[in-house]
């Protein structure tokens, strides 16, 4: 994501990293949606992979979210390849029904719609 994403997820306290062996090993980064959090992006570096840092990425992210008054947390994914939808749903997030989305979910989706196919995506909240 644009280094100003990155900016604006710090400022708004919804940004957090991971370290191993003095580097960055990963990071997750979200933004606000009214009074809820979204997780935009989770990334770990292929060398740090299975090792559990994207699920304490994602438990840290939740954890800092709340405690900065989020209500719930969302996030978009594939819905099929292991380390998406499979992965979150381990965490605790469970699928979004299409009647139950925000506004917001909307506008994103319709803008994915440009460059994806919504059939391979899911937006889940954590349960």
């Amino acid at each position: 994501i644009a280094l100003s994403d990155h900016l604006r997820a710090i400022d708004h306290n919804l940004s957090v990293v991971i370290e191993c062996d003095g580097r960055i090993a990963g990071f997750a980064v979200g933004d606000r949606q009214g009074g809820d959090a979204y997780l935009r992006e989770l990334d770990v570096a292929r060398s740090y992979q299975q090792r559990g840092y994207g699920a304490r990425l994602v438990r840290a992210f939740v954890q800092t979210a709340r405690k900065n008054g989020a209500r719930d947390v969302y996030l978009a994914t594939f819905r099929t390849p292991p380390w998406n939808a499979p992965f979150y749903r381990k965490l605790g997030f469970v699928d979004v029904d299409r009647a139950d989305y925000h506004p917001w979910m909307k506008a994103m989706e319709d803008e994915q719609a440009t460059f994806l196919d919504l059939s391979t995506r899911v937006f889940m909240k954590l349960g």
